[in-house]
């Protein structure tokens, strides 16, 4: 039964997105790792409900390694909490692969069993899944991550309605800031370049374009996050770059990282 289910909430994800909310749901991949993967369209409601599962996992003990992220972007307040909350728990993040030849984004979606669909897309020829992409307010929670993974993102001008702004965690007692003050603030909290805000800001309002190769060189490179640089250098760096025995040092510091996060995240509900 339990299994039925998850093929149905598997199915109802790989659905055409005719809701205006996303799909949440959790899976594992082929070594065994608990992901949970967000499809479709960032809404109102849904920082809540990843937060409830997030809640949920740690409660059961369970931890959660990655959050892929296929959508076409959405609602900016939702998408920055649900940021945070990755930020808080340090989980890696996952977004579609980018074959630039065939001009194709791809995207690995997980069953509980560990099967994976593929879903496929060309964005120049509308071809394919239009929800295997990661575009607009989708790099807000992508960029998020500790660990990004994926090269398929797309930016574009972001900007926040006036409820996202009354919706802040702290606002200012005397004004609220622009909604551009409001993003530029959240990208510099999760690591994100001067220059590569610069251009979500300044693109134009119908134009969408992918990030560059020294973009995601640096964005995909946990080592340019202080926290994480820092406590890679200093417990990691007698093994060998990308050798066995340094991957697990790297997993073993963001194991503790999560679970101190999950502290704080269930403090929040006190």
């Amino acid at each position: 039964m339990l299994k039925a289910m998850h093929l149905l909430i598997l199915a109802s994800a790989l659905l055409p997105a005719i809701a205006r909310a996303s799909e949440m749901f959790f899976s594992t991949d082929d070594v065994g790792q608990t992901w949970l993967q967000i499809v479709g369209r960032i809404d109102d409601g849904d920082d809540a409900k990843f937060k409830n599962m997030l809640v949920g996992a740690i409660n059961r003990r369970e931890q959660i390694e990655r959050v892929s992220i296929y959508s076409p972007g959405g609602r900016v307040g939702p998408a920055m909490r649900i940021g945070r909350y990755i930020r808080t728990l340090h989980l890696s993040t996952v977004a579609p692969q980018l074959v630039p030849l065939l001009g194709r984004q791809t995207c690995d979606v997980h069953t509980m069993s560990g099967r994976t669909t593929v879903l496929e897309y060309e964005p120049l020829r509308n071809r394919g899944d239009p929800r295997c992409m990661c575009a607009g307010e989708c790099f807000l929670i992508w960029a998020a991550g500790s660990v990004r993974y994926g090269d398929g993102v797309q930016i574009r001008r972001i900007t926040a309605r006036a409820e996202d702004e009354g919706k802040r965690a702290d606002p200012p007692a005397t004004h609220l800031p622009s909604s551009h003050k409001i993003i530029e603030e959240y990208l510099g909290d999760i690591g994100v370049p001067e220059a590569t805000i610069s251009r979500i800001f300044n693109a134009a309002p119908d134009k969408m374009e992918y990030l560059t190769r020294h973009e995601r060189n640096v964005l995909t490179n946990p080592r340019a996050l202080p926290l994480l640089g820092e406590l890679f250098g200093a417990r990691c760096s007698q093994h060998a770059p990308t050798s066995p025995a340094m991957l697990a040092c790297e997993k073993a510091i963001l194991r503790e990282l999560y679970w101190e996060g999950a502290k704080e995240l269930l403090a929040e509900n006190d």
